[in-house]
């Protein structure tokens, strides 16, 4: 069977506190959630959902906030491929010759 090499992915995912995270950067700078709103061009019924928890920012919006506010809210790791793609479950790739029967 041929080896298959592993694959790794980049993933960007939103800290777990992130709505904590922003309210309190927020207030420490002594912004209202109206003045943030239009610093990240958002509405500020967003900013408010976004603190409350009720909405996770996007990995853009996040961004942007990451840069006004000077905090981190995105966390990025590799993640690999052990099982070689869609209905894996192994390292290796089946070939046609692992499945065919060959009548003689």
């Amino acid at each position: 069977m041929r080896r298959r090499p592993r694959r790794s992915e980049v993933v960007e995912e939103i800290v777990d506190d992130y709505a904590q995270l922003i309210r309190e950067a927020r207030e420490k700078m002594g912004l209202t959630r109206d003045v943030l709103a239009t610093m990240v061009g958002e509405k500020e019924s967003t900013i408010r959902r976004i603190e409350s928890g009720k909405l996770q920012p996007t990995i853009k919006l996040a961004r942007k906030l990451e840069k006004v506010l000077k905090i981190k809210l995105i966390e990025v790791y590799e993640e690999e491929d052990l099982y070689g793609g869609e209905g894996g479950g192994g390292d290796y790739e089946l070939t046609l010759g692992d499945i065919a029967e060959f009548r003689e």
